[in-house]
């Protein structure tokens, strides 16, 4: 988001999943959301820290060691909106956020009108796995920011029962729910993420 709103000079460090864009992967690296290193951060001496709401741990640290904090929603496709807007008065890039909103939100229609009036088609989007292994997949669930997406698209979620927004399947469960459709991550750590389709082949 930072850079996408042109704050991507400003910042100084990202986590080892920030590889898009291109620019993003030459910052310093503190490391991912379980094994971020807060000493690393420290030394970079940032002027404000950017975290999801859910980095409880991080926002715990960062209160201790006095450092500013910009705590972002991003689990709905409204949230990461407002997020985009949040950031760009943070950074004095309001003109330019205001831009990129304007501009997911025109995609987010033409997506929705190219849809309009088709079957919706039976879908799985899977966002991680371990390497080699179609056990313990990360789906998207209902009230994920993807799900909405996957709607959009003319999905129907196969994941829609589930209780959680992100929840945890093995492979006899994508077979019994019978998806048409099927989009994944290959791989679970960030350096080797690629995407697939479909993600089992029939």
């Amino acid at each position: 988001m930072l850079f996408a709103i042109g704050a991507g000079d400003q910042v100084v460090a990202v986590t080892d999943y920030c590889r898009y864009p291109a620019e993003a992967a030459r910052r310093e690296k503190v490391g991912g959301y379980s094994d971020l290193s807060f000493e690393k951060l420290l030394s970079l001496r940032p002027d404000l820290v950017v975290i999801a709401d859910y980095a409880h741990r991080l926002r715990a640290q960062c209160a201790s060691a006095r450092l500013s904090v910009l705590e972002l929603k991003t689990g709905s496709i409204s949230e990461i909106i407002a997020a985009i807007e949040t950031l760009g008065r943070a950074t004095g890039h309001e003109q330019r956020a205001r831009a990129v909103v304007e501009s997911i939100r025109a995609d987010l229609e033409k997506t929705r009108a190219i849809n309009a009036g088709k079957p919706p088609r039976r879908a799985l989007l899977v966002i991680g796995r371990p390497l080699g292994s179609f056990q313990q997949l990360l789906g998207a669930g209902p009230g994920s920011f993807l799900s909405e997406l996957l709607a959009l698209a003319g999905g129907d979620n196969v994941l829609d029962d589930a209780r959680q927004a992100w929840p945890q399947i093995n492979l006899e469960a994508v077979l019994a729910r019978k998806p048409q459709e099927r989009l994944g991550a290959l791989y679970q750590h960030p350096s080797r993420c690629q995407w697939s389709h479909p993600l089992v082949d029939q």
